[in-house]
């Protein structure tokens, strides 16, 4: 399982993997990895852009921050700072949700139930990641990375399109 999980990472060139130790003990098993990250993990595109302004600006501080989170890692930095790192990055996150949800009531968004869903869904989940991170299950610090790429590029790309259509009708930009 755990082979597997390592091999999609590498495929999908989140990381390099240069060696792989295996510490037992009477309950876990800790996998330490010494790895090589990309230099750039994420990069702003205009593709992404939601056509509002502050939107925009919000979504790349989070990839800003999902950046800081990918150098933590990359340095080996330890818990305490990968945590401070998540921490952070949940705080963004909920006020760029509190942005959109302000707008989406404000202009009356017919999919806001459904957006604002995700989001919880999103806040919950990053929240577990840190959770099992705060209880040094080292290896969850690398899936959270490849989960929190691949759900905001996914969101910005697929999720908020869809409200950029309806607020820029509104004359939102």
């Amino acid at each position: 399982m755990i082979h597997k999980k390592l091999i999609n990472l590498i495929e999908n060139n989140i990381i390099s993997l240069e060696l792989q130790k295996y510490i037992t003990n009477t309950n876990t098993v800790t996998i330490i990895l010494i790895i090589g990250y990309k230099m750039a993990f994420i990069t702003w595109d205009d593709k992404y852009s939601v056509g509002i302004n502050i939107c925009n600006e919000q979504h790349k501080k989070l990839i800003e921050a999902l950046n800081m989170l990918h150098k933590a890692m990359k340095q080996g930095d330890g818990n305490e700072i990968i945590g401070s790192t998540i921490k952070k990055l949940i705080d963004y996150t909920e006020i760029h949700f509190r942005t959109e949800e302000e707008l989406f009531e404000k202009y009356n968004y017919p999919e806001k139930k459904k957006h604002v869903e995700e989001h919880n869904s999103f806040i919950k989940k990053v929240s577990d990641f840190k959770l099992d991170l705060d209880s040094r299950q080292i290896l969850i610090s690398i899936n959270l990375l490849q989960f929190l790429k691949t759900w905001l590029f996914n969101h910005i790309s697929v999720v908020d399109k869809k409200y950029s259509a309806f607020l820029n009708s509104k004359g939102v930009s």
